[in-house]
């Protein structure tokens, strides 16, 4: 019987080895047989030169971007990019608290339909549901075929490879930002992920490990947490405006008892858990997400869960909207938005007080310019101030005016805020904790 199974078998190892060989050549570029070469630098580490096997090439840094202290690193800067469903972002946070706002690239098609794929629940792991962001997979099968095509010198997945081309166009321009100004570069990002839930761990680091980016800082603090490079996009926007950040970073104590602050409070005075609504429009996507957000830092120590309930509409996206007043379509954008915000807002109040007190507003569909007459009469002229209006009257509709007063909105800087987060959570895992 045995002997029957075994040329089953190894015709279908090589048809595999075959499907997995021909389906991703050519997927990201020509990165293959990928090859390192230390080139001489300063500031602690030295120029690499990956070598494509196919006389193209790329330099990445293999060094530090600061110091070493007394118990604490001295960085001098971090790097951090996001990742959307349309574009990248970088930029970079200095020493004394300000930002660069570095580049940001448009996603070609090949990434745009990564996207669509990673938001698609239908390619979610069939493995019984991962209920942590970073749990280790255990569904063998799909990982083997990943490693295959990594030995293969593949992306371990067709859409990693646009996902990892953009990450490593980012991570290059900031690169050449820096030797411009002749610093001691880094090869270490923070990259804050879009809301996607077919995108999982594996991948952010399969990605970065694909263009021999690390997939963590090296400091402490990542040796006991291992979502160090991939926070949520909302934390990243979050941190980006300064909210939920403790001056003592470098000293878990004294951070914990400065964020140890009291509850909110209701327009009524009821204590009551505060939430942040972060609405994400670009091109291609809008979605509504709204989480129980105080300090970052916290939210660093456990793990996240998948966003499943995070729905992103494709077909409410910027590229969709129609050139003159729809009324169907505004129909469908003011569903969607009763549907994540209000019902939830509305459901959650009836077990205990909530209080929505920040609304942040991001992506380049926020500044796009709004030409429908009827919205420009009221006074609604782009993207965000058409948000801000829903709310509003969503809302007043609701009988929860008492709630928007008071609400914190925020809508400036909307394109490089999560790349700036990204920078800020960087900056302190480099400098490293107690």
């Amino acid at each position: 019987m045995a002997k029957r199974l075994w040329p089953g078998l190894w015709v279908a190892v090589v048809i595999v080895l075959v499907t997995v060989g021909f389906s991703g050549w050519g997927e990201c570029g020509s990165q293959v047989a990928v090859q390192k070469v230390l080139l001489d630098g300063g500031g602690g580490g030295g120029w690499e030169r990956v070598e494509d096997g196919e006389g193209g090439a790329r330099e990445i840094f293999a060094g530090g971007s600061g110091r070493e202290g007394d118990g604490e690193r001295e960085v001098e800067f971090a790097i951090g990019v996001e990742i959307t469903a349309s574009y990248g972002t970088a930029a970079i946070r200095w020493r004394n608290g300000t930002f660069t706002d570095v580049v940001k690239i448009e996603g070609n098609g090949k990434f745009k339909e990564a996207m669509r794929w990673y938001g698609d629940d239908a390619n979610m792991h069939l493995h019984p549901p991962y209920k942590w962001f970073d749990e280790p997979p255990s569904d063998y099968l799909r990982v083997l075929l990943r490693r295959i095509r990594k030995k293969l010198g593949l992306p371990a997945t067709p859409q990693i490879g646009p996902l990892s081309s953009l990450i490593a166009s980012l991570h290059d321009h900031a690169t050449i930002f820096l030797r411009s100004h002749s610093l001691p570069l880094t090869p270490h990002l923070v990259l804050a992920r879009p809301l996607l839930n077919a995108l999982y761990a594996e991948d952010i680091r399969d990605a970065l490990e694909y263009v021999s980016l690390p997939s963590e800082p090296s400091t402490s603090l990542c040796k006991k947490h291992e979502e160090c490079t991939i926070p949520l996009a909302p934390w990243g926007a979050y941190v980006g405006h300064g909210y939920g950040l403790c001056t003592h970073f470098s000293n878990t104590e004294l951070c914990d008892q400065e964020m140890s602050v009291l509850p909110p409070r209701t327009p009524s005075g009821r204590s009551g858990r505060n939430k942040t609504l972060v609405v994400t429009w670009t091109e291609d996507m809008l979605q509504i997400t709204h989480r129980d957000m105080a300090a970052y830092y916290h939210e660093t120590r456990r793990p996240s869960t998948y966003p499943r309930n995070d729905t992103v509409r494709w077909d409410l996206s910027t590229a969709e909207i129609p050139e003159r007043d729809s009324r169907e379509w505004i129909g469908r954008f003011w569903d969607y938005l009763f549907d994540r915000v209000g019902i939830a807002m509305e459901m959650q109040s009836r077990v205990e007080p909530v209080v929505l007190d920040k609304v942040l507003l991001v992506g380049d569909g926020m500044g796009r310019e709004w030409e429908w007459e009827e919205w420009r009469r009221e006074g609604v002229t782009t993207g965000a101030g058409l948000v801000i209006k829903a709310l509003k009257q969503m809302f007043w509709e609701l009988g929860m005016e008492d709630e928007w007063k008071g609400v914190d909105v925020r809508s400036d800087e909307a394109v490089f805020v999560g790349a700036r987060g990204a920078a800020e959570y960087a900056y302190r895992w480099e400098s490293g904790y107690e």
